[in-house]
C-alpha cells in the first residue's frame, strides 16, 4: 500500500542537497512534498494552498529565526499537525526542547532514507506492515511465486501444525 496522496509534507531544510534527496525519498514513498529552505518560505507554505498536514523541520535554518521558532509557530496555527525535527549537531537540551515544543520525533543529520520514511509513517500512524509492503520488504520469493510473509507465519495464538 502506498501512502495516500492526501498526505502533504512541508519539508524545511536549508541544505539544498538534503532537501532534494529527502524530497525524492518521500515522493517515492507516496507522499506529496512542498519544500522550503528558511523560516519565511516555510511560513508561506503554511499559508499556501497545499496546507501541509505534517512538517519535517531543521532546527538550524541558517539566516533568520530558528526551527524552534518555526515549530512554535506551527503549533500555534495547528496543534494537531505532527512536526518532525531534524538536528545537525544535537545537544541533549535541543532534543528536550524539541519535544517540549511538541515535536513528534527527532531525526539526526545526515538523514537516512529508511529512517525518514519510518518516522514519517509513524507520525501519520501508518502501520509498519503497510510501510513494509510499500517497500517490498514483507514478501517472500519473487515473480509469480511472491506472497506476503504473513501467509507463511501462523497467527498469534494459533497452534503450530505438526
Amino acid at each position: 500500500m502506498v501512502a495516500s496522496p492526501k498526505h502533504n509534507i512541508a519539508l524545511v531544510l536549508p541544505d539544498a542537497t538534503a532537501r532534494r534527496a529527502s524530497t525524492g525519498v518521500l515522493r517515492a514513498g507516496g507522499y506529496e512534498v512542498s519544500t522550503a529552505a528558511d523560516y519565511d518560505s516555510a511560513v508561506k507554505l503554511l499559508d499556501g494552498p497545499s496546507k501541509p498536514d505534517l512538517a519535517v523541520v531543521a532546527i538550524q535554518l541558517g539566516v533568520g529565526p530558528s526551527g524552534f521558532v518555526l515549530l512554535r509557530e506551527m503549533r500555534s496555527r495547528d496543534p494537531d499537525r505532527p512536526v518532525v525535527v531534524v538536528a545537525t549537531d544535537p545537544e541533549l537540551e535541543d532534543v528536550r526542547a524539541a519535544f517540549r515544543l511538541g515535536a513528534e520525533d527527532v531525526l539526526l543529520e545526515p538523514i537516512r532514507s529508511s529512517e525518514l520514511l519510518c518516522v514519517v509513517d509513524r507520525a501519520y500512524g501508518i502501520a509498519a506492515n503497510e510501510a513494509a509492503e510499500r517497500s517490498g520488504l514483507n514478501t517472500v520469493g519473487s515473480g509469480a511465486h511472491t506472497k506476503p510473509v504473513s501467509e507463511d507465519l501462523p497467527s498469534v495464538g494459533e497452534e503450530d501444525p505438526e
